[in-house]
């Protein structure tokens, strides 16, 4: 029943409970990979393209693309728009008209999916839902425009609506964001059947999170005397393990959490006398890290990280990127304790500055890494990073396909590297080796599309193997970098 057609409506109007093709409760699953029979899609832009009505099957595009069947079950699939072109355009999927005279109340449930993080600066697509309630149409009865990786449980109870018939939704993909092909967007699930007398709770989101805990909260349901939240690691099952919180209120404070740790929460809502409702989630997060105090420290592989002590490169790198510092910092790598066979990556560092500094002492040892990976063949990086100075430590890139010592990008400045050993594969005649690789590029020790570094000071090193042993890259067209 498309509207804008009066005539064509009037006369629906008057059939609907002779005609039904649907009969409450129901649920469509999108089984096959065409339209459900009685159903309808059409657009506003006067488009034929594929693009201008909703599909069944196939894979979303960009961050889209992760999306699978909500329920999983092999062979089925789910309904989609491809936020491409045309548009500006409104697509919509029209229901046959449904017989909800077997229910106490029409309660509308659906999953949905809309992802794009990746480029959210240019916005979400908006998704709303029209209700005819046999006799008028109710418009944006639901209306939604962001983004989650997983599928969204969405449930709109309608019983205030007065019922004269057989009523007919509308799922309403409107192409407006500013860049709308980023976000495709898919409907799963669709039912339509009696109020929960428990319902799910709906908008249940992250709001905040520190470093030991985290604020979770959701959209209050009238009959629940309390939430449960259940929480753990990735992955876990809410039915069998997991940390359980409780509350009466539509929001709740996780506390005790381990820092620098990832968790997902699922929710429900306990109505009393045994009546619970479905669980929702998971919706995931990953509590902060600690920041570094200032002082003295050792790397030693013969004693576990914590206090003053990091078991390994990685594990240091990684403290001091994340967390951040709050003063200057002093690494010993204690002797006879390597070699260490990692990566090292050092990013942007909170907290560091021309007096909050990190030095890392070698005292000689090694740090050694095989890559396997083509664009993660570094030993040691600097990403952005700045004020960190090395000293006395060998640095190998031992990869047989390819490899970089040292690789300096994302306008690292302010490196000191002072009499270190950089060694790559000395009879390589492949460029996908270099000692010492200052570059924007992950897999090109001469690529360049800004500044990958500056401001960098090399004493006393030595420099070995690689078919560019030394590359510092530079744009053509500026002064690129400056003091190195």
């Amino acid at each position: 029943m498309k509207r804008g057609l009066p005539m064509i409506l009037l006369l629906w109007g008057l059939s609907f409970g002779a005609f039904a093709q649907l009969t409450a409760p129901f649920t469509e699953s999108f089984n096959s990979t065409s339209i459900p029979t009685g159903w309808s899609s059409f657009n506003d832009c006067s488009s034929t393209s594929t693009n201008g009505f909703f599909k069944y099957g196939g894979t979303l595009g960009y961050d889209g693309s992760i999306c699978t069947d909500h329920t999983g079950q092999t062979g089925s699939t789910y309904a989609w728009v491809d936020g491409s072109s045309p548009y500006p355009c409104v697509v919509t999927l029209e229901t046959d008209s449904i017989d909800v005279s077997n229910l106490t109340g029409v309660y509308l449930e659906f999953f949905l999916f809309s992802y794009n993080n990746t480029y959210a600066s240019s916005g979400y697509n908006t998704v709303t839902v029209n209700y005819y309630d046999g006799s008028a149409w109710n418009d944006s009865v639901f209306i939604y425009s962001g983004s989650d990786p997983a599928w969204q449980y969405k449930g709109i109870d309608l019983s205030s609506y007065t019922v004269s018939g057989d009523v007919v939704f509308q799922f309403v993909i409107n192409k407006n964001a500013s860049t709308p092909f980023y976000n495709d967007i898919a409907f799963d699930d669709i039912a339509v059947k009696n109020p929960p007398t428990c319902p799910f709770p709906n908008g249940f989101m992250v709001n905040s999170v520190d470093t030991t805990g985290a604020t979770l909260s959701w959209g209050s349901v009238g009959s629940a005397g309390s939430y449960k939240v259940i929480y753990g690691a990735p992955g876990f099952n809410p039915a069998t393990s997991g940390s359980i919180d409780s509350t009466t209120v539509d929001s709740i404070t996780l506390s005790g959490l381990t820092p620098s740790t990832n968790y997902e929460a699922y929710l429900y809502a306990d109505c009393g006398s045994g009546d619970y409702s479905d669980t929702v989630g998971p919706v995931s997060f990953a509590t902060l890290c600690y920041p570094v105090a200032g002082g003295t420290y050792t790397i030693n592989s013969n004693l576990p990280t914590g206090g003053t002590n990091f078991a390994n490169f990685s594990d240091f790198s990684y403290a001091v990127t994340c967390g951040g510092i709050t003063g200057p910092v002093i690494a010993n790598v204690a002797p006879f304790s390597g070699p260490y066979q990692e990566q090292a990556y050092f990013g942007s560092i909170p907290g560091i500055s021309s007096t909050n500094t990190i030095t890392i002492n070698g005292n000689g040892e090694t740090l050694e890494f095989s890559a396997t990976v083509s664009s993660e063949r570094y030993t040691l990086a600097f990403d952005g990073a700045s004020h960190i100075e090395v000293n006395n430590l060998n640095i190998e890139a031992n990869g047989s396909s390819y490899g970089f010592g040292i690789w300096m990008t994302g306008g690292s400045e302010y490196i000191t590297i002072d009499s270190c050993t950089v060694s790559v594969n000395q009879g390589s005649t492949s460029s996908s080796f270099s000692a010492l690789a200052s570059s924007t590029s992950a897999t090109s020790a001469t690529s360049v599309s800004s500044i990958p570094a500056q401001n960098v000071t090399y004493t006393n090193n030595i420099f070995e193997g690689g078919y560019y042993c030394v590359t510092l890259a530079g744009q053509s067209n500026s002064n690129t970098a400056t003091n190195v």
